[in-house]
């Protein structure tokens, strides 16, 4: 559990603290510097422990402290984390099993929040690095595809009202 809340943590990170979530950082420390990065991380990570509560029964108060352990550790000075690092390879991390539609797809069968997860997808889907191979074909497939056959090819969704709940979010963003 905790390598993966962990691995969660820093992709959010990545998505909200990059060139395309709006923090502009070059590392996740300088992400997590940023209020906005953090409280959009911070968000995403209530969403998460909301669907752990639900779906194991995890101690709300423990999960909230272990989620603080987590961010505090990824503010460590001395442990530096590219933001490219993380971000790459967008196409996987949007997958049907993956970190970010999975977690919105089992939020919503039991009618929980799932918003802030549906933002960080829409800043996967915009992200571009022109070195990752992935992030070069997920724009490409946006520039000559319609916006719902991407989100569905790439997201694996065929609930109508989520896909267009992500359509959506990548419009807004």
């Amino acid at each position: 559990f905790a390598f993966v809340a962990a691995k969660q943590t820093v992709r959010v990170v990545g998505a909200f603290g990059g060139p395309n979530g709006n923090g502009g950082a070059k590392t996740i420390l300088e992400a997590l510097q940023n209020p906005t990065v953090k409280t959009k991380v911070e968000s995403v990570l209530t969403e998460i422990r909301n669907l752990l509560i639900a779906k194991w029964g995890f101690d709300e108060e423990a999960l909230a402290d272990y989620h603080r352990v987590i961010l505090s550790r990824f503010e460590n000075p001395f442990i530096v984390d590219d933001v490219k690092r993380v971000a790459r390879t967008p196409i996987r991390k949007l997958g049907y099993d993956e970190r970010f539609i999975r977690p919105i797809r089992e939020l919503r069968e039991r009618d929980l929040s799932y918003s802030n997860l549906l933002q960080t997808v829409a800043y996967v889907f915009s992200y571009r690095d022109e070195d990752d191979p992935q992030s070069v074909e997920l724009q490409r497939m946006l520039e000559n595809q319609e916006l719902t056959d991407v989100v569905k090819e790439v997201t694996g969704v065929t609930d109508k009202v989520l896909v267009e709940e992500i359509v959506s979010a990548v419009e807004k963003n």
